[in-house]
């Protein structure tokens, strides 16, 4: 009898565990939409806010393909897709390192910060109320980041807010407009920087 208790109970916990892996029909048609409406664009402008540890910086980021260029107060990242050079004029130095082509996160490649999520994290609904839905997005594989908050406008699905959890700290960025542009993305020229340090990791 105890045994056969032991099985009813072992297979009522997996079963609660294989609901809880099930899609949210909701997030997923939204993150579905969201991916849609990206790459339908050929090229577009995010501009944003960030917060972090009581601070706040204004930043844009622009994305054409792989490329992209990105501000961040004085500091600027470049990219061709398999490269990035972070420009630190605080320390007169340049970071060059490969792109993550698996990251979402908007800071370090944020020509995937919106697509693919379906496919990379468990998703669900949160809250939605005033033309806003919030969806709570966690990676299925093991990542440094344990959890994202996303808010989208529901009328356009729009990025409003992203919230990344990550090692116990809380990093906030708004988005302030995000749309279509076919600006060029220029390119890296170390000729503008002469008398930086260049730090090479690739």
């Amino acid at each position: 009898m105890k045994k056969f208790r032991y099985i009813l109970l072992t297979l009522f916990a997996l079963l609660v565990a294989i609901s809880s892996l099930r899609a949210d029909p909701r997030s997923a048609q939204l993150l579905k939409s969201l991916e849609q409406r990206v790459e339908q664009m050929a090229g577009y402008e995010v501009q944003f806010t960030l917060r972090i540890e009581g601070r706040e910086i204004a930043g844009y980021y622009r994305v054409r393909g792989d490329a992209y260029v990105m501000q961040m107060g004085e500091a600027a990242v470049f990219s061709d897709g398999r490269s990035r050079w972070e420009v630190d004029p605080s320390k007169r130095e340049v970071v060059v390192d490969g792109v993550d082509p698996q990251s979402h996160n908007i800071l370090q490649n944020p020509t995937r910060a919106f697509t693919f999520l379906d496919a990379d994290y468990t998703h669900e609904v949160h809250s939605e109320a005033a033309g806003q839905v919030t969806l709570i997005l966690k990676p299925k594989t093991r990542s440094s980041i344990s959890a994202v908050t996303l808010v989208l406008d529901t009328a356009t699905v729009t990025p409003r807010l992203l919230v990344y959890e990550a090692d116990g700290e809380r990093l906030q960025i708004s988005i302030a407009s995000f749309a279509e542009s076919m600006a060029p993305i220029p390119a890296f020229d170390e000729s503008n920087y002469p008398d930086y340090e260049l730090i090479d990791f690739r």
